[in-house]
């Protein structure tokens, strides 16, 4: 033990040595040296260890003050790293609020916010990057939370388009990821400020720390030189002028050292500044209060947010700016805080945390508490945003929640949608009234089982892949009829599914919507209006059958009639052109007259007997079809009729007409009774204009005579087809009534229709189709047979 104590101890002997051989003069103990000497030396020895002590005390309370500044410096540090995390927390919850406030409204106004924190989270994020580049840890966690603000602006992005892009509230499904995105940066968010907390504490500790060094260090340095002077002056009171001028040296020594300290304290105000400057700019409200809750400082904008100047405030008890309900709730709020010493965000709404302004008005506040140790004074800071906005944002978005539902359960139809995994969406009232069920954690292979679908005929139960939804999930559009059984509906319900595919904004499917309607009683209408027209069908055709068996017992009797008059007025007509002819010399000119009138009936009633007989033939006949040219059958019956437009200025226009298969010779007599009642009707008319043409009336190729005649009132068309119908007086135009009759009969043996258009003294226009007109085919018939167009 002796070996390791007794070098030291020789050192130490070595140096008093050496001290008191410098004192003596070097010379040995037996050697008297002058005691002014001994005295001045020791005096010289004394002043100069002083001067030396003041000078490395000076030097060390330099370093410890620029240590301290320092520390002061990282405290500062810290507190901006602090600031911008949290400017950076407002801005995604600003980019978060914008999206979902769009996404549920559709207002432009909501992207205001959303651009503001887009435009500024990358600002942010790389003043963060400088900020903690010091710190491997809090780079580590910068990269992890870039990465998660990218991740949720993506998200949000997607939000804003969907919205945009279907004019609907985006699927849930988006809003949950959002979510989770947001609660990782929040997460990563408070990690980051735990570590700058713990950041603070530890620095605040070491400026504490380097100041009490400094002080402890400047107060022994202060009591040795001052001891040693004392000791000095006293030993040496004959060197007073040497003490006073090292006393001078000491005073100039401490003029240096205090403005050295002016200018460090200086530069601490500078900082100083410098950082109230940060938090009098930041955007939300700041406070600070110590640990009886008394307000020491109040930023700006807390100023703005709570009504109050700070000079209103400051020595005031923070619960000035809660509501009274809120003391005891804030009081439990700085309890945990204080026990756990741990920062700690507080949302709140009107039922939860609020502000009390100026005014007396209540608004629903966010605050982030921190505290930290200022000249052995714990304080503590609240940074506290204003969450009207968000608080009416999320109200407005819940009001239009309750819009949708009422919408869907209001619906008279059942709607179901599902995203591409088989979840669930949406599934209203009227969906669960009508399947039986509600939406339930089933295999998708298991839903046609489980919510009993089967084809229409009620009996096959449908396989999982042709169900509607699932159909739509692959991307179909499907239109089809289901039978659905469930324990309220056990004979089963008769439903009608639409159903389409939900698609993102690249045309990705992501899921599935069907519609569906109850048809059951429809469908039970459409059975019994089968059932109706079956029966009706039957009725028609017995109808038919005696309607026809009657038309030919009429159209005998009509041709029997017809035929058995003809004998009595070809008798009548002889009898009476004998008396003319062999007594009409005797007879008196009276009976003459009488007999001229005979005659005349005679004939027109032969003429009626002619065209009862042709109205009958053309009901007996059957069709002898073949392809004809119509263009000449026209111009045949025109050569036909010229002796009857003698002496007649008439203008013929005849179009291209079509080729049809018809019977020819009926044709004939169609366009003989049309034109011919044509000329007889502008009779009045100098010229008279007639036109044969072709035109589409409704998809129809249809053949019309047109005439500038005295035409006919449109009351009486019902009349005109009929048999002895005349709208005009036989004094006027001559004619038996039956002729319109044998064209519509006619025409509907083709298969076709004839109708008429007039106006009383401005001509008619007579319009019929046939069963088959003009194609290419029936040119090359008509070419084959030999027709002339």
């Amino acid at each position: 033990m002796s070996s390791q104590s007794d070098p030291p101890r020789s050192r130490v002997l070595k140096t008093l040595k050496k001290v008191s051989s410098w004192l003596t003069g070097g010379k040995g103990p037996d050697v008297r040296v002058p005691e002014e000497t001994i005295l001045r030396r020791w005096s010289a020895s004394g002043v100069a260890f002083a001067i030396v002590l003041t000078i490395m005390g000076s030097a060390l309370s330099w370093r410890s003050m620029r240590e301290a500044n320092e520390e002061s410096d990282w405290v500062s540090h810290t507190l901006t790293v602090t600031t911008r995390l949290d400017s950076s927390l407002a801005h995604m919850i600003d980019i978060e609020t914008g999206a979902r406030g769009f996404a549920a409204t559709g207002d432009d106004e909501f992207l205001n916010s959303f651009s503001e924190g887009n435009r500024t989270i990358s600002a942010d994020l790389d003043a963060l990057g400088l900020l903690t580049s010091d710190n491997p840890a809090q780079q580590k966690r910068l990269v992890k939370l870039g990465l998660q603000c990218s991740a949720r602006l993506e998200v949000a992005q997607r939000t804003i388009d969907e919205r945009r892009r279907s004019g609907k509230v985006p699927r849930t499904g988006l809003f949950l990821e959002g979510k989770r995105h947001m609660d990782a940066v929040r997460k990563t968010i408070s990690e980051m400020q735990t570590e700058e907390s713990s950041l603070l504490e530890q620095r605040t500790r070491s400026a504490k720390e380097a100041r009490e060094r400094t002080a402890n260090f400047v107060a022994a340095t202060a009591l040795i030189g001052v001891t040693l002077l004392a000791l000095a002056g006293f030993i040496t009171g004959r060197e007073i002028s040497r003490s006073a001028k090292i006393r001078s040296q000491m005073r100039t020594l401490n003029a240096n050292l205090e403005l050295r300290v002016e200018e460090r304290s200086s530069e601490l105000r500078d900082s100083r500044e410098r950082l109230q400057g940060i938090i009098g700019s930041a955007m939300d409200a700041i406070i600070t209060v110590d640990e009886g809750q008394t307000i020491v400082y109040l930023n700006p904008a807390a100023e703005q947010t709570f009504g109050y100047t700070s000079t209103e405030v400051i020595g005031h008890p923070l619960n000035l700016l809660i509501p009274q309900r809120f003391h005891q709730r804030h009081a439990d709020h700085m309890r945990n805080f204080g026990a756990t010493n741990e920062s700690r965000r507080m949302a709140g709404n009107l039922g939860r945390l609020s502000g009390l302004r100026a005014d007396g008005t209540e608004f629903p506040l966010e605050a982030s508490i921190s505290s930290t140790e200022v000249s052995g004074r714990k304080l503590f800071t609240a940074i506290v945003r204003d969450m009207t906005d968000r608080v009416q944002a999320e109200e407005a978005l819940r009001k239009q929640s309750d819009t949708l539902q009422l919408v869907l359960d209001s619906m008279q139809e059942g709607l179901v949608a599902a995203d591409e995994n088989g979840t669930f969406l949406i599934w209203n009232r009227v969906a669960t009234e009508l399947i039986g069920r509600g939406p339930e954690e089933v295999p998708i292979e298991d839903w046609s089982r489980h919510y009993e679908v089967y084809s229409p005929d009620g009996a096959t139960l449908l396989s999982a892949d042709q169900l509607p939804l699932l159909r739509a999930m692959r991307g179909e559009i499907v239109n089809v009829e289901l039978m659905v059984r469930s324990p309220r509906f056990k004979d089963g319900l008769s439903l009608e599914f639409s159903g389409w595919p939900l698609k993102n904004e690249t045309g990705v499917v992501r899921g599935g919507l069907v519609i569906f309607r109850d048809v059951t009683e429809r469908k039970a209408a459409e059975r019994e209006i089968r059932k109706l027209n079956n029966e009706l069908e039957k009725r028609v055709q017995l109808r038919t059958a005696q309607l026809q068996a009657a038309n030919k017992d009429l159209e005998a009797f009509t041709y029997s009639v017809a035929h058995d008059l003809r004998a009595p007025l070809r008798h009548m007509a002889g009898f009476s052109k004998i008396l003319m002819e062999e007594f009409g010399a005797r007879i008196p000119s009276e009976a003459q007259h009488y007999l001229r009138r005979i005659e005349e009936g005679t004939r027109r009633m032969g003429v009626l007997v002619d065209d009862l007989l042709n109205l009958a033939h053309v009901g007996r006949r059957d069709l002898g079809l073949q392809v004809a040219g119509l263009n000449s059958v026209v111009e045949e019956i025109i050569k036909r009729l010229k002796p009857d437009t003698s002496n007649r200025q008439i203008e013929w226009k005849i179009g291209t007409l079509p080729y049809v298969e018809c019977d020819i010779a009926l044709m004939k007599v169609v366009f003989e009774n049309l034109l011919a009642n044509a000329i007889k009707f502008t009779r009045p008319r100098t010229p008279a204009i007639i036109e044969v043409g072709r035109e589409e009336k409704d998809g129809v190729s249809v053949v019309y005579v047109r005439d500038n005649g005295v035409g006919f009132s449109m009351k009486y068309a019902d009349k005109l087809f009929g048999v002895f119908q005349r709208l005009h007086r036989a004094e006027d135009f001559e004619g038996t009534g039956v002729g319109l009759a044998t064209v519509q009969r006619i025409i509907q043996k083709h298969g076709g229709r004839i109708w008429a258009q007039a106006e009383l003294d401005k001509g008619a226009t007579f319009y019929f189709s046939l069963g088959k007109t003009e194609n290419d085919e029936l040119k090359a018939n008509a070419a084959v047979q030999g027709v002339e167009a």
